[in-house]
């Protein structure tokens, strides 16, 4: 599903060129869970974001499907990530002036797929009682906790129907009860519906969890483990 081809990502001041990474390359299979481990500053959130569509990389290509995302219109680009990509952002990246509710309907009510008021209602009640925030739905995000903010986003992401999750630090803000329910929900949600998984973490134990165990370190891209 997704071809990473020798991507590279620097920023350029007046005085010198800081290389964040340079020339990786992945293959990702629809329906694989990816971790990617690495030291802070290595690069793993800027790859995330660039493989997401989100940034462009200095040089190289990221395929989806065959269609190089980084080269086309930014209006289908937009389209592209609305409809095929979900981000659990580390930042959470809430509308602040939407209740927690509103934040997670968000992603349904930009589509139109088909699906009935009712349905989405139903999906989105659903998925305030996984992750036991049903007495939040009507909260701003500015009154919610850290950790309730990143379950609204992980609920959002879930609830977007998207093909491809990518998540920074998913349970970085969680205590360890809320952060294995959230990760158990997360995974069950991926396998059950044959979503692919890229996601970003300090945590061994969550790693060993994907498929697939990458390490950015040194401006390269390797496989740190095999997870059987």
């Amino acid at each position: 599903m997704i071809e990473i081809k020798n991507i590279s990502k620097s920023y350029e001041n007046k005085e010198e060129v800081t290389t964040i990474f340079n020339n990786i390359s992945l293959d990702i299979e629809s329906g694989q869970k990816i971790a990617i481990i690495g030291p802070s500053g290595s690069g793993k959130s800027t790859f995330l974001s660039i493989v997401a569509g989100l940034d462009k990389p200095t040089t190289g290509s990221v395929f989806y499907d065959g269609v190089d995302i980084h080269n086309i219109p930014e209006k289908e680009l937009s389209r592209f990530r609305n409809e095929k990509v979900g981000i659990i952002f580390q930042a959470f990246e809430l509308v602040q002036f939407f209740t927690a509710y509103e934040n997670v309907m968000l992603p349904l009510s930009i589509r139109s797929n088909g699906q009935s008021v009712k349905n989405k209602i139903s999906i989105v009640d659903g998925l305030f009682e996984s992750t036991n925030l049903s007495h939040r739905k009507n909260s701003l995000p500015a009154t919610l906790s850290g950790g309730e903010q990143q379950r609204v986003a992980i609920a959002r992401v879930l609830a977007s129907g998207c093909d491809v999750i990518f998540a920074d630090e998913p349970t970085g803000n969680l205590d360890s009860i809320n952060g294995k329910k959230i990760l158990d929900l997360l995974l069950s949600f991926v396998d059950n519906s044959s979503k692919t998984l890229v996601l970003i973490t300090h945590d061994m134990n969550i790693a060993k969890q994907m498929d697939v165990i990458y390490e950015i370190k040194d401006g390269q891209l390797k496989i740190a483990s095999h997870v059987a």
